[in-house]
């Protein structure tokens, strides 16, 4: 089963071309390169490949919450991330933005959110749906550790650095990977994973701040 090397060969070639490209494409047109590298070809292609499109597309089906402390905990794991991408980024840098950066991380965010949903939650959950190491934490992992290879390029700028930063990865990838492995679908994580990154941010990794200063990785 290729699921298995998902997480090493990501963080592998990724780091690869996140060391690569800069250096063939400048910066940034480098950064952008290997991110849509890593949407196409690891995010829709290789789950579309590995899994079965309809497979795979099965676990986007909205499902019922269930009911009683379930329902609690399913929600506030589902709220935690924007919630903290929203106090940590958004709120703080607010006096920052633009319009552009505003419209550059709205679109990010779908596209992030819909490829690494697939990738982490929706092709383990769909082959590994009642193993709850290889369907829920090895996963929750594998996205932590990937996080590593952007930060070629662009060091997080929070406090810890990558280690930090990969720390709040893995917190995501938890919260994420439960709800999907409890509920056998990534709708809502997909909601919630779309909402983060867009109070995350992430226009700021491509354009500059109203002052002209030079974009850093926010989260």
């Amino acid at each position: 089963m290729l699921l298995w090397a998902t997480s090493p060969t990501v963080t592998a070639v990724m780091a690869l071309l996140f060391s690569a490209l800069p250096v063939f494409l400048g910066r940034m047109r480098g950064y952008l390169a290997a991110f849509a590298f890593y949407w196409l070809g690891f995010g829709f292609a290789f789950p579309l490949l590995v899994v079965g499109p309809r497979s795979l597309l099965s676990t986007l089906r909205p499902v019922p919450l269930p009911s009683g402390l379930a329902a609690v905990w399913i929600v506030a794991a589902l709220a935690a991330p924007p919630l903290l991408a929203g106090v940590a980024v958004f709120r703080v840098r607010l006096r920052e933005m633009t319009s552009a950066i505003l419209l550059a991380s709205a679109a990010i965010a779908v596209v992030n959110a819909a490829a690494e949903e697939l990738l982490w939650r929706g092709a383990f959950v769909r082959t590994f749906g009642g193993e709850p190491v290889l369907g829920f934490l090895v996963p929750a992992l594998g996205f932590a550790v990937w996080h590593l290879a952007p930060q070629i390029v662009l060091p997080s700028a929070q406090r810890g650095g990558p280690a930090a930063f990969v720390a709040g990865a893995l917190f995501l990838g938890l919260c994420w990977g439960a709800v999907a492995y409890v509920t056998g679908s990534i709708a809502l994580t997909f909601v919630s994973h779309a909402l983060t990154d867009f109070l995350g941010l992430g226009g700021f990794a491509y354009l500059r701040t109203r002052s002209g200063e030079p974009a850093a990785l926010a989260v």
